[in-house]
């Protein structure tokens, strides 16, 4: 039976995996224009701002509303 010295958990794999594709990302974008780059920034602002737009029902706008009147 063969055994790997290296055992690693799903979760730490999936980490490890996660690192070594974040790590290749930032070295292609080394090598991107100045016109991707800035395309880039837009596309990563745009997802930022998605992310933090934090969006309530009208039933807990009127609740938080009340706490203040």
């Amino acid at each position: 039976m063969r055994t790997s010295i290296f055992h690693t958990s799903g979760k730490q794999s999936r980490s490890i995996h996660s690192q070594l594709s974040f790590d290749m990302v930032r070295e292609q974008v080394k090598t991107l224009s100045p016109q991707q780059l800035r395309q880039l920034r837009g596309d990563i602002d745009n997802k930022l701002e998605r992310e933090n737009n934090v969006v309530i029902t009208d039933e807990e706008a009127q609740l938080i509303s009340s706490l203040f009147s």
